[in-house]
């Protein structure tokens, strides 16, 4: 490389007064354009150059430009597609979750009523005792009488007895 010049315009802090950028600053930003030309170039023997050479190919300027961007409205509208997508979702996993939870539902349902069935009922009990031999079912009509008409009961006996 033989020759490089290197201009750099700085943006003020306030972009209405340009003194707000201090005199330091700028001095900075020279001083680091200042190495980067002297690490670059070299004069035609090979030797570095002067310092006031290198001071003449590089200059730093303060001015004001476009001020600070603003934020785009497009991006928003990019946003509102991200929101619906993501209540879609949810709605969907509620969905298949309330899907779930009925299918469940039901089966336990089907399993209860069929270890229901299963138990023998009381009913069926009753009725199973109730077909007793005929003996004993003439025994249990005769306690049932001792109890609640115990004077016909001793009548019965008294005849039973007299016929023998």
């Amino acid at each position: 490389m033989t020759d490089l010049g290197i201009q750099v315009m700085v943006e003020p802090p306030k972009a209405n007064n340009p003194n707000s950028l201090s005199t330091q600053t700028v001095n900075n930003i020279k001083q680091i354009l200042n190495t980067i030309v002297r690490t670059s170039i070299s004069d035609n023997q090979g030797q570095e150059l002067a310092a006031n050479a290198i001071n003449q190919k590089t200059s730093v300027t303060v001015g004001k430009f476009n001020g600070k961007m603003r934020a785009q409205t497009q991006q928003s509208s990019h946003l509102w597609y991200y929101i619906i997508g993501g209540i879609v979702l949810v709605l969907v996993i509620l969905l298949i979750v309330w899907l779930l939870r009925r299918r469940m539902a039901a089966e336990a349902a089907a399993d209860a009523a069929e270890s229901v069935e299963d138990i023998p009922r009381i009913e069926d009990l009753n009725q199973t005792l109730d077909n007793v031999t005929p003996e004993v079912k003439k025994y249990q009509d005769l306690e049932k009488m001792a109890k609640q008409r115990p004077d016909e009961f001793v009548k019965l006996l008294r005849s039973w007895v007299s016929d023998d």
